[in-house]
C-alpha cells in the first residue's frame, strides 16, 4: 500500500535489494521467503531458512518493529537520502505498485531536469494517491482524520491494522480495536508475538525462529477472561477459557488495560447474542410518537463514535484507534448513568477535579466533577460523603466566582427555583465554562424547558367530561384504603383481626408471643382500645419521621433532583422514608424523574389508550395476573386498584415491547401504586426494569440468572466455602434468589416490611438485595447446614422471612394457613445488620465485575440449551432425513456434525450482526428480523436464532462446507431460492441441513436430480450469462441482485397475491403483470423443490413429522426437459464441482465423455421429435392419450435411453459413442411410430435439442468415477474445520 513518503538515510543491512531501476529500489526484509520471479543480488544471504534471517524474523516479531516484508524506496539523483513510498505484505501487491511506478512515474522523471523537481514530483504523486484512496473509501476517512496529525503512533496503528486484516483474512468492515505485545503459552513454550483485538475476534500471531503460531478466536466463544496465577504465565498473566480449551497469555506491558478491554469485548459479544434474540422475538408493534423505532440494532454495540473526532477536548486520548476510544467512552458513560441514575443514552463529555461547597457543614469537599450531555454531577473522593446531580435544564446562570483562601478558580451555578452551587479548585476554569455553555446550548432538545416543574399529566376543562367517562389517573391507593391488609377470616373485621393477636416484643421464638383468649364484649373493647393505641403510636412515629426528613432536606438543598446526598441521608433511608414523602423521593432516588423529563414526547395517557385496545400476548398475560397482585390488600380486590394496575402494566408493555410483561412485575407495580400516583408508578416501573434491575424482566430473565451466579460466588467469599457447597448441593441459592430478586422480597415478606427494603433499593441500587440475601443466609447458617434436602431448607427460609416484621407496627399477624406468625426480626434491624456485615464488601464496582464474569457463563449456558433444543428437533424431523433401504428414514448427519454446523452458523450470523454498521443489506435484514418471521413461517423463535441469510449461506456453501462449493457463484443463490419456500430471505437451520444433506448425503440419483433442477428455468432463466461472464465478476453481481431480490420479497411478508388487473399511475397493468410474472416464477421454483428437496412445509405438517409414502416419493414427480444452453451450463457446473473436489484426472475425462454422449442423445431426440411432429401433422388422433395425470412420465424415450446408457462399459472410449447413439435412435424411432404416446404440448418442446432427467442421471452414473464421487459422503465436521482454517488463513497463503 502507498504510504506517506518518509526519509531514511541508509537502506539498512536488514533489507535485501530485489529489483533496482534508475529511480526506485524494491527491497525484501530478511527473514521472509524470496518470491519466484525476483533475481536479487543476495539470494543466499537473505533466504528465510538461514540463521541470520531466522534471528531477524524473531527480532521483528518480539520487538515493536512490525516491518512489512516488502517496500519500495525512491532515491533522488546524487543523494544519500531515500524515501519510503510503499509498504506491502505480499509479492503480488508490491509487484503491482512497482509496475505502476515504472509505467506512470519513471518516464516523467527521465524528462525532468533537476533533482529537486523529480523529488517534488514523486512526493506530490504519492500524496495524491493517498488522498484519492481516502476519498474513494469513506470508511477510511476517520483513519485519515486521525493520521492527519502526523503522529507516529497513528502510523504504527495503521500498519498494525493492515497486517491484522492480511494475516487473518479479516473483512474490511471488521475494525481493529487495539493490539498488544505478549507471549502465548503453547505446549509449555512461550511464543512472543502480538495480540490483536477486533470487534468480533481475538487473534494472536507470532513468528519465532522461523516457526509461525497463529490463533483466531471469536469473542462469542469466550466463556471467561480472568487473571492467571499459573507458573507458565510468569507475571501479568491472563487466562481465556472457551468450551473446548484454555489459552494462557502473559508478559503484558499494560496488563490492566488489556484485561479490561478483553472483558468488555467479550461482554459486548454476549450482549450481542441477547440483542439478536430480542430482535428476532420482537413482533411488529405499531410505532408510538416519541418512542422511535422498536427494532434492536445489533451493530450499535461496536459502532465508531465519529463525534469524538470533532469533540473539543483538553487532553484527548492518545490511542489512535477510534473504535477503542469509542469503547472507552461507552464504558465511562455507562458508569456515569448507573452511578448517578441518569437516563439511558446520556454521554459523559469530560471529568475534572473540583471542590464543592456544602452549605450543611460550611466547608469545601474535594471530589470529581462530571459533565455530560444534560447533567453536571459531582462525587466526593471519600466514598458516599456527598454527591450531587444538577440537571442543565434547571440551570439559569453559570459565571466565574472569586475564590477565598486556598480555593481559587471557582464557578457559580445558579438554578431557576433552587439554591446555587459553588465549585472551586478547578484545573481549567475557562475551558470548563466553555464546555458548560456548549452543553447548555443543546441540552433542551428532547427535554423539558429549563425551569419547568415536572408534574403529572393535567386535563383541560373542555375535555374533562369526556375523559371522565373513560378513566382518570388515580392517586396513591394508600390515601383511599390506607396500608392495612384484608382480614384472613370472612366476616371478621380488620380491627378485630389486629386485636386478636397480642404479640409481645420480648416474646421468645418458641411461643411467638401470647395469644389473647378473651371473648365477648370485653374482648371487643380491649381490641378497640389496643387498636386506637397502635394507631396513635404509628401517627406519632410517622410525624417524628416527617420532621426529621423535612429538617434534613431544608439543610441539604430541598426536595428536588439537585439535593445534596450525604451519609446522613443514607442513614435516614435505612430507618425508612415517611409515607407522605415516599412518592417524590422514590422518583428522585431511582432517576425516574430524570427519565420523565427526558421523554417529553411520551404521553402516559396516550400509551394507556393505545394499549388497552391492543390484542396481544402481553395484555392477555397481564389480565391473568391482575387478581394475583397483592390480594391481601383491599385495594386489589376491587376495580379501584385493579384498573390502575392494568393501565400501568399495559402502558409499559406498549412503551417497551422488548420487555413487554413478565410475571413479578404485577407485584412490584401493585406496591408502587400504594404509595405513588398512577403516572409516577409507570415511570418507577420503567426505572426498575430498565436500569436498576436491567435484564431481570426480559423473556429469558438473563439479568436475574446472572445475579444468581453472582450471589453464589458472594456466598462462597463472604460466608465461607462449606456453607456455599452445602447450599449448592441443595440448590437453595438459585431456587430462593430468583423470587427474592424479581419481587424485591415482596413475595416472601410482608409488604409493610419489604417496602423499607424498597426504600434502600431505590437509594442504593441492587447491592441492597445482595446484602439482605447474604444476611438472611448468614443468620440461618447453622440451621441450613442441618437441612437434608431443598424442601426443608426452603421451608426454613420462608418461615424466617415471613417473620420479618415492621417495628412501627402493622403488618401480617397470621401466615397463609391461619397460624399466628412469629416475630423473628425487625426489618430495620435486618437492614442494619446487612449494611454492617456486608456493606463495605459489596460495592457497585465489585458487583459489575462479577456480573461481567457471570454474564458470559449464563449467556453461553442459555445458548447451549437452545442449541440442544434445536438439535433435538432437527434430529426428530423426517423432512431432513434420507430414505433408507427398508423405507425408513435416518438423519443425514451425526449429532456431533450438527453441533459443529450449529456453532459455525451462530458464529457467522453474529459476526455479520456485530459488523453491520456499514453493511446496508444486512442492516435491512436485521430490520426485517425485528418484525419476526413473516406470515406463513413455521420455524419457532429459538430456531430463528440459528437462521442465516443469503450472504452467510453463500460463504458457507462456497467455503467448502458443501462438496458443491466450487460451482459457479450463482449456484448457491439458486439453491437458497429453492430452499427459501416462504420467501423471507432467511434459511432456518432445518432448511440448511436439508440442503447440505441433499448435496452430500443423499444417493447419487437424488443429488444428480437436484443438480439438474438447479439449471432449469425459472431458477436459471438465462444460461448464457453463466457461459459468457467470468465467475469472479459474476459473484458480486449475483450477490447484490440476489440480496435485493430476497429482501424485497421478504418485505412483502411472504407470498404476494398477484393482481393482474391492478393498474399503475399511467393506467396500465404493468405492476399487476410484474407481480403475476413473479408469482409464476415462484410457483415454478416450488415445483422444482417438490421434485427434489421435497414439498414445502405446511401448517398441518410444518416439519415433515410423518414419513412420506413411497408412492408419493420424490422420484414420482417429473422434471421438465432441458435445452442445449442449460445443458452446457449444467456440464460446466459438474466440471467445476468435480475439479474443486481435487478428483483424479480420470474423472474429468469421464465428464468429457458424458458431455459428448448426451450431446448426441440430444441430437437424436431432436431428430425423432421432428418425425413425431410430421406424424401428428398427418391427422393422427391424440384424444386417447391420458395427459391429465399430474405425475405421468412425460419423457417418452427416457426409459429406453436409460437402458441403453447403462450398457456403456467403463473402458469405452469416444469411438463407442456412435454405436450407443444408433441404438438410442432406434429406440426413439419405435416411440415415434406410435403418435398417440406423445403429448401434443411437448411436440414443440421436443422439436429443439433436449435431454430428460433420466437420461442425465443414467449417463452420469454409467461412469464409475462419477458414480463414486456422487456416492461419497464427506465428513461435515472436517469440512467445517477446513472452512474455518481457510477463512482465517493469511491472504498471501491463498
Amino acid at each position: 500500500m502507498w504510504v506517506k513518503p518518509k526519509e531514511i538515510l541508509i537502506k539498512g543491512y536488514l533489507w535485501v535489494d530485489e529489483v533496482r531501476s534508475p529511480h526506485f529500489i524494491l527491497q525484501r526484509r530478511r527473514g521472509n521467503e524470496q518470491p519466484s520471479g525476483f533475481a536479487g543480488k543476495d539470494k543466499d544471504k537473505g533466504r528465510a531458512g538461514s540463521g541470520s534471517a531466522i534471528l531477524i524474523g524473531t527480532f521483528d516479531s518480539i520487538f515493536d518493529t512490525k516491518p512489512f516484508p516488502f517496500r519500495i524506496l525512491y532515491q533522488p539523483p546524487k543523494s544519500e537520502v531515500y524515501h519510503v513510498v510503499s509498504n506491502c505484505l505480499t509479492y503480488d501487491e508490491v509487484k503491482r505498485d512497482w509496475n505502476w511506478l515504472e509505467s506512470h512515474v519513471s518516464p516523467t522523471l527521465d524528462s525532468l531536469e533537476t533533482a529537486e523537481e523529480a523529488t517534488d514530483f514523486v512526493l506530490c504523486k504519492i500524496n495524491s494517491l493517498l488522498a484519492g484512496t481516502a476519498i474513494s473509501h469513506p470508511s477510511h476517512l476517520a483513519s485519515a482524520a486521525i493520521t492527519s496529525a502526523k503522529d507516529d503512533a497513528s502510523e504504527a496503528f495503521q500498519s498494525a491494522s493492515y497486517k491484522f486484516h492480511e494475516l487473518f483474512n479479516i473483512p474490511a468492515d471488521e475494525k481493529l480495536v487495539n493490539y498488544y505485545s505478549c507471549s502465548y503459552w503453547k505446549n509449555r513454550v512461550p511464543w512472543q508475538g502480538w495480540m490483536y483485538f477486533s470487534q468480533v475476534h481475538l487473534c494472536f500471531h507470532s513468528k519465532v525462529f522461523g516457526k509461525t503460531t497463529r490463533l483466531c478466536l471469536p469473542w462469542i466463544e469466550v466463556l471467561a477472561v480472568e487473571n492467571s496465577n499459573s507458573a507458565f504465565s510468569l507475571i501479568n498473566g491472563i487466562l481465556i477459557k472457551t468450551k473446548k480449551e484454555e489459552h494462557s497469555f502473559g508478559m503484558f506491558l499494560h496488563h490492566a488495560e488489556t484485561l479490561g478491554l478483553m472483558q468488555q469485548l467479550a461482554n459486548l459479544a454476549a450482549v450481542g447474542i441477547i440483542k439478536r434474540e430480542q430482535s428476532i422475538s420482537l413482533r411488529d408493534v405499531p410505532s408510538t410518537p416519541g418512542l422511535g423505532s422498536q427494532s434492536v440494532a445489533l451493530g450499535d454495540n461496536m459502532l465508531e463514535d465519529k463525534e469524538l473526532l470533532f469533540k473539543l477536548s483538553k487532553n484527548p486520548p492518545r490511542t489512535p484507534s477510534l473504535l477503542k476510544r469509542s469503547l472507552d467512552a461507552r464504558a465511562r458513560s455507562e458508569w456515569l448513568v448507573s452511578r448517578f441514575r441518569l437516563p439511558e443514552g446520556e454521554r459523559l463529555d469530560g471529568v475534572t477535579s473540583a471542590s464543592l461547597w456544602t452549605p450543611h457543614d460550611k466547608r469545601y469537599t474535594r471530589g470529581s466533577l462530571y459533565l455530560s450531555t444534560h447533567y453536571i454531577c459531582f462525587q466526593s473522593k471519600v466514598k458516599d460523603l456527598v454527591w450531587v446531580v444538577i440537571p442543565l435544564r434547571e440551570v439559569s446562570i453559570v459565571e466565574r466566582a472569586e475564590g477565598r483562601g486556598e480555593i481559587q478558580q471557582a464557578i457559580f451555578i445558579s438554578t431557576h427555583d433552587h439554591g446555587p452551587f459553588l465549585f472551586g479548585s478547578i484545573d481549567d476554569r475557562e475551558f470548563l465554562l466553555h464546555k458548560i455553555a456548549e452543553m447548555l446550548a443543546g441540552c433542551t432538545e428532547g427535554y423539558l424547558p429549563s425551569g419547568s416543574i415536572v408534574k403529572a399529566e393535567t386535563i383541560s376543562e373542555e375535555n374533562s367530561e369526556i375523559l371522565k367517562e373513560k378513566w382518570m389517573p388515580c392517586q396513591p391507593l394508600r390515601t383511599l384504603f390506607g396500608i392495612e391488609r384484608v382480614k384472613p377470616e370472612v366476616g371478621q373485621d380488620i380491627g378485630a383481626q389486629e386485636g386478636s393477636v397480642q404479640s409481645s416484643s420480648n416474646a421468645s421464638d418458641d411461643d411467638g408471643g401470647s395469644i389473647s383468649t378473651e371473648t365477648g364484649v370485653g374482648a371487643d373493647e380491649n381490641s378497640r382500645g389496643s387498636e386506637d393505641q397502635r394507631r396513635l403510636r404509628q401517627e406519632k412515629l410517622e410525624k417524628d419521621k416527617v420532621e426529621r426528613w423535612e429538617a434534613h432536606l431544608r439543610e441539604h438543598g430541598g426536595q428536588w433532583i439537585g439535593m445534596y446526598r450525604t451519609t446522613e441521608m443514607a442513614n435516614l433511608v435505612l430507618r425508612g422514608i415517611p409515607h407522605s414523602l415516599r412518592q417524590s423521593l422514590w422518583m428522585l432516588f431511582s432517576g425516574a424523574e430524570n427519565d420523565r423529563a427526558a421523554n417529553v414526547g411520551v404521553s402516559y395517557r396516550q400509551l394507556v389508550n393505545e394499549s388497552l385496545d391492543l390484542s396481544c400476548t402481553a395484555n392477555e398475560e397481564i389480565e391473568r395476573d391482575l387478581h394475583r397482585s397483592l390480594p391481601e390488600h383491599p385495594a386489589f380486590q376491587s376495580s379501584a386498584g385493579i384498573d390502575p394496575l392494568r393501565r400501568v402494566l399495559c402502558a409499559y408493555a406498549r412503551k417497551n415491547p422488548k420487555i413487554g410483561y413478565c410475571q413479578a412485575m404485577n407485584l412490584v407495580c401493585s406496591v408502587l401504586l400504594l404509595w405513588c400516583g398512577e403516572e409516577e408508578a409507570f415511570w418507577l416501573l420503567g426505572a426498575v426494569c430498565e436500569r436498576l434491575l436491567a435484564g431481570y424482566y426480559e423473556r429469558r430473565v438473563v439479568g436475574a440468572l446472572v445475579d444468581q451466579g453472582v450471589l453464589e460466588e458472594l456466598v462462597s467469599s463472604e460466608l465461607g466455602a462449606p456453607l456455599q457447597r452445602h447450599l449448592a448441593k441443595l440448590g437453595v441459592v438459585r431456587i430462593a434468589s430468583l423470587s427474592w430478586f424479581l419481587t424485591l422480597f415482596l413475595s416472601v415478606m410482608p409488604y409493610e416490611s419489604a417496602v423499607n427494603i424498597m426504600d434502600c433499593f431505590f437509594y442504593d441500587g441492587a447491592r441492597v438485595i445482595f446484602m439482605v440475601a447474604l444476611t438472611v443466609f448468614e443468620l440461618n447458617a447453622d440451621k441450613l447446614m442441618n437441612c437434608r434436602d431443598d424442601g426443608e431448607a426452603m421451608t426454613l427460609l420462608c418461615s424466617y422471612l415471613e417473620g420479618v416484621y415492621h417495628e412501627e407496627g402493622g403488618g401480617r399477624t397470621h401466615d397463609r394457613e391461619g397460624e399466628p406468625l412469629k416475630r423473628l426480626i425487625g426489618v430495620k434491624e435486618l437492614l442494619e445488620q446487612a449494611h454492617k456485615r456486608h456493606g463495605a464488601a459489596i460495592t457497585w464496582e465489585r458487583l459489575e465485575m462479577l456480573r461481567r464474569r457471570h454474564r458470559l457463563i449464563t449467556v453461553h449456558s442459555l445458548e447451549d440449551a437452545v442449541a440442544r433444543s434445536v438439535l433435538l428437533k432437527t434430529l426428530q424431523q423426517s423432512g431432513v432425513m434420507k430414505m433408507g433401504r427398508k423405507g425408513k428414514r435416518k438423519p443425514y448427519f451425526k449429532q456431533t456434525e450438527l453441533e459443529d454446523l450449529l456453532c459455525v452458523v451462530k458464529e457467522e450470523a453474529l459476526e455479520r450482526a456485530m459488523t453491520a454498521g456499514s453493511d446496508m443489506a444486512l442492516a435491512a435484514a436485521i430490520q426485517r428480523l425485528s418484525h419476526g418471521p413473516c406470515e406463513g413461517s413455521t420455524w419457532p423463535n429459538h430456531e430463528a436464532l440459528f437462521s442465516l441469510d443469503l450472504p452467510t449461506f453463500r460463504d458457507l456453501f462456497s467455503g467448502g462446507v458443501s462438496p458443491w462449493g466450487k460451482a459457479h457463484p450463482s449456484l448457491p443463490h439458486r439453491l437458497f431460492k429453492m430452499a427459501d419456500w416462504n420467501r423471507d430471505g432467511m434459511l432456518s437451520f432445518s432448511e440448511l441441513v436439508l440442503v447440505l444433506g441433499h448435496t452430500s448425503r443423499e444417493d447419487a440419483a437424488a443429488r444428480l436430480r437436484l443438480l439438474y433442477a438447479l439449471h432449469l428455468p425459472p431458477l436459471l432463466s438465462d444460461p448464457t450469462a453463466l457461459l459468457s461472464c467470468p465467475a469472479t465478476s459474476y459473484a458480486e453481481e449475483v450477490g447484490a441482485e440476489a440480496t435485493e431480490e430476497m429482501f424485497s420479497s421478504a418485505e412483502r411478508g411472504g407470498v404476494v397475491e398477484a393482481v393482474a388487473g391492478e393498474e399503475d399511475e399511467d393506467g396500465g397493468g404493468r405492476r399487476g403483470g410484474e407481480e403475476a410474472e413473479e408469482e409464476a416464477r415462484w410457483a415454478g421454483t416450488m415445483e422444482l423443490r417438490a421434485a427434489t428437496l421435497g414439498p414445502p412445509p405446511t401448517p398441518s405438517t410444518p416439519n415433515h413429522s410423518q414419513p412420506l409414502p413411497v408412492e408419493e416419493g420424490l422420484e414420482e414427480i417429473a422434471l421438465p426437459r432441458m435445452g442445449r444452453q442449460h445443458f452446457e451450463a449444467l456440464c460446466d457446473s459438474l466440471e467445476a464441482i468435480v475439479d474443486g473436489a481435487n478428483q483424479p484426472v480420470g474423472v474429468m475425462e469421464a465428464i468429457y465423455r458424458v458431455r459428448e454422449l448426451l450431446k448426441m442423445i440430444g441430437e437424436e431426440n431432436r431428430a425423432s421429435s421432428r418425425k413425431m411432429s410430421a406424424s401428428l401433422g398427418s391427422g393422427s388422433s391424440l384424444e386417447r392419450s391420458p395427459w391429465n395425470e399430474k405425475n405421468q412420465d412425460r419423457n417418452g424415450n427416457a426409459s429406453a435411453v436409460e437402458s441403453s446408457s447403462s450398457h456403456i462399459s467403463q473402458g469405452d472410449g469416444v469411438e463407442n459413442f456412435s454405436d450407443d447413439v444408433n441404438q438410442n435412435a432406434e429406440t426413439v424411432a419405435l416411440v415415434a411410430d406410435d403418435p398417440s404416446a406423445v403429448c401434443p404440448s411437448e411436440v414443440e418442446e421436443l422439436s429443439d435439442w433436449s435431454i430428460g432427467v433420466e437420461q442425465w442421471v443414467a449417463t452420469v452414473l454409467s461412469r464409475r468415477e462419477l458414480s463414486d464421487f456422487f456416492e461419497s459422503c464427506p465428513d461435515l465436521s472436517k469440512a467445517i474445520a477446513m472452512y474455518r482454517e481457510n477463512k482465517r488463513a493469511p491472504r498471501q497463503e491463498k
